[in-house]
């Protein structure tokens, strides 16, 4: 029988960590969170003087403080995943929203990508984009969100309020007033009235080739204006200007992933 020691892989002989979440106790692989997360990459490279090293056993686990046991769940579903891969994706919107969190947090860039590549491939209403894309630093949701939010014309709840935030909702309904109002505007300039002759404004008494005048078009605006079609590209840039800072701010950030 032979002596010789068997060699260990150095690709697939892992260290496994015990980490506590919400009083559960969940026993991984080190590996991920050692290779793939900054913060846990510094955290491990931190000297531990203890005799029995945090991690190591369930009387000394990674106590992981402020985070719900079932978005970690998710993150370890992707990490290490437990049924062997499909073509069609089994994980769930919400599923991956949780991963995003947790990457994002704990900076987990390659699996941060995954979750925002997933998530695109779900249906998320511009509400969602505008509050995912602030939360997690993701440039396009954010934008494309508010696009759509000034674009289109029904009426925010307050539950779509609190999800963009007061600020945010305040910014959206004064772009939807303005750009309807430049619209409104520039399509008085006839194709409705076709009117030619000189005229008293009905409103100001100011003279115009028109019914109204230029200054009371653009002050007074009627439930068919706000169905007006609108150019993406106006919306687009209107949104540009006035939510400028922040999105140069959340573009700054996403660069950092």
């Amino acid at each position: 029988m032979s002596n010789t020691v068997a060699k260990r892989s150095e690709a697939y002989y892992w260290k496994t960590i015990i980490f506590q979440v919400e009083g559960i106790l969940f026993r991984v692989p080190r590996f991920h969170f050692e290779t793939s997360s900054e913060v846990f990459s510094d955290m491990f490279a931190l000297p531990q003087t203890d005799e029995l090293k945090e991690g190591d056993s369930d009387a000394s686990p990674i106590r992981l403080e402020g985070i719900m046991a079932a978005d970690f769940e998710c993150l370890l579903n992707v990490l290490y995943p437990r049924q062997a891969p499909t073509v069609e994706d089994q994980t769930l919107k919400d599923e991956w929203v949780s991963v995003l969190k947790l990457t994002t947090l704990w900076r987990f860039l390659d699996f941060r990508k995954l979750a925002i590549e997933k998530l695109n491939g779900h249906s998320m209403n511009a509400y969602e984009r505008v509050a995912l894309g602030k939360q997690y630093y993701v440039y396009s949701w954010l934008r494309s969100g508010y696009v759509d939010l000034v674009h289109q014309s029904q009426e925010l709840s307050m539950e779509h309020i609190e999800k963009i935030g007061y600020v945010s909702a305040v910014h959206v309904f004064h772009l939807r007033e303005e750009v309807r109002r430049q619209e409104h505007s520039r399509k008085q300039v006839d194709p409705r009235i076709q009117n030619s002759c000189y005229t008293n404004c009905t409103f100001c008494q100011s003279r115009y080739t028109c019914n109204v005048c230029v200054g009371c078009v653009q002050s007074r605006l009627n439930i068919s204006d706000y169905l007006l079609p609108l150019l993406k590209s106006t919306v687009e840039k209107a949104v540009d200007q006035e939510f400028k800072e922040e999105l140069e701010e959340v573009q700054t950030q996403n660069r950092s992933f």
